[in-house]
């Protein structure tokens, strides 16, 4: 009988050791899949940031700042005809 409620003992033991470890391998689990996404939303981020650290650089250009003022803003020089042309 001494023998039996040891075994009893032993294997409830070893079942709450076995979910403990099966838990944890899960929340690890979920945890690398999260580092991964992360890792490639920072790569992301970094190459926005590059981009952008490029278009403040080309900013200081008045050549650019030209251009993009006739470009997006539709914008002339003083004595200068503008045209539209509609297609």
């Amino acid at each position: 009988m001494k023998f039996n409620i040891w075994m009893v003992v032993v294997v409830f033991v070893l079942t709450g050791l076995a979910y403990g470890i099966k838990s944890d391998l899960d929340s690890l689990g979920r945890l690398k899949e999260k580092t991964a996404r992360l890792k490639v939303n920072f790569e992301v981020e970094v190459k926005k940031q590059a981009e952008l650290k490029d278009l403040l650089v080309r900013l200081d250009n008045k050549d650019f700042i030209e251009a993009l003022s006739r470009e997006k803003l539709n914008l002339v020089k003083k004595g200068e005809t503008a045209y539209k042309i509609c297609r």
